[in-house]
């Protein structure tokens, strides 16, 4: 075989093999470019509102009220007697609330909460008169007075990093609406020979500021119980409006049979709530709705 035709060979077997070469090259090239394709179509994670951070439940619990006199009222004009009326400490004013809770995370730590709720308040005082002449006369009366509010409250909350036991504080304001209020008085009426005692019940809507509005602030701690998360809060609020009204404090509604009308008072009040509360939505769909999402 002469040399020109080991030369022609040689040449085809060269030209062959760097054929093979570059697609043996290029096919890891483009697995990476799909590779990389892939990635940039991957979603990326918004920093818009997130259903999965929203939470919803109920909530339910009993309220203390304290009051603190500011100035008293009276309608009589004292010539040595006391009409200072005596109020019940904050343990004997039981009250009840019952709601219910949106929640969303904004992180891990922080969350604002909205709770509207239905608020039963009451307190409790007494006051005692009496007139001295051909026959004495003495009235002790009990007074049980009783609110309800409609009341919503913005909170915003920090919750400490832990496992399932989980405690927070929380910080916000308050507007509340009054919808109704009731005047229960016990009246013991005794002279010089007989003792009588009767009740009373009046409406007393026109006592009272239809809207009030104050500070709130708490804390309490949550079980990651499964699906939801339960927990048990306390909350003092404090009230930065007038509770009564001064344009009818003096009007004969107000005093008909019980002698009785309000005195400028600091309403202030501590709740213990029990709430339950699930997601909407959880990141991972294949396990549906309402079910307990570490985000929340």
């Amino acid at each position: 075989m002469r040399p020109k035709h080991y030369l022609l060979i040689f040449l085809i077997s060269f030209y062959s093999e760097l054929l093979r070469s570059q697609d043996s090259y290029e096919l890891p090239v483009m697995e990476n470019i799909n590779a990389l394709s892939f990635q940039k179509a991957s979603p990326s994670k918004t920093s818009g509102f997130n259903i999965e951070n929203l939470a919803i439940g109920i909530k339910g619990g009993v309220n203390f009220s304290l009051i603190i006199p500011l100035s008293e009222n009276s309608i009589f004009s004292s010539t040595g007697g006391d009409y200072s009326k005596e109020y019940n400490p904050f343990y004997q004013n039981i009250g009840y609330q019952m709601g219910f809770v949106i929640r969303y995370s904004l992180s891990r730590e922080i969350k604002i909460k909205l709770q509207c709720s239905m608020n039963d308040y009451s307190f409790k005082y007494s006051n005692e008169y009496s007139w001295q002449g051909s026959t004495n006369l003495s009235y002790l009366t009990e007074y049980h007075q009783n609110m309800r509010f409609l009341e919503i409250p913005v909170l915003l909350g920090y919750y400490f990093k832990a496992e399932q036991w989980q405690p927070y504080v929380q910080a916000g304001l308050y507007y509340a609406r009054l919808m109704n209020s009731n005047s229960y008085a016990d009246i013991t009426e005794t002279t010089d020979n007989q003792v009588l005692t009767y009740s009373t019940t009046t409406n007393s809507n026109g006592i009272y500021q239809e809207n009030q509005f104050g500070v709130i602030g708490g804390g309490g701690i949550r079980y990651a119980a499964g699906k939801a998360m339960i927990g048990i809060e306390a909350n003092y609020r404090f009230l930065l409006s007038k509770l009564s009204s001064t344009t009818s404090r003096y009007g004969n509604n107000q005093v008909t049979g019980n002698y009785d009308i309000t005195d400028d008072l600091l309403f202030n009040n501590i709740a213990i709530s029990i709430h339950i509360t699930v997601p909407l939505q959880c990141a991972d769909s294949k396990d549906g709705p309402f079910i307990f999402c570490k985000s929340n």
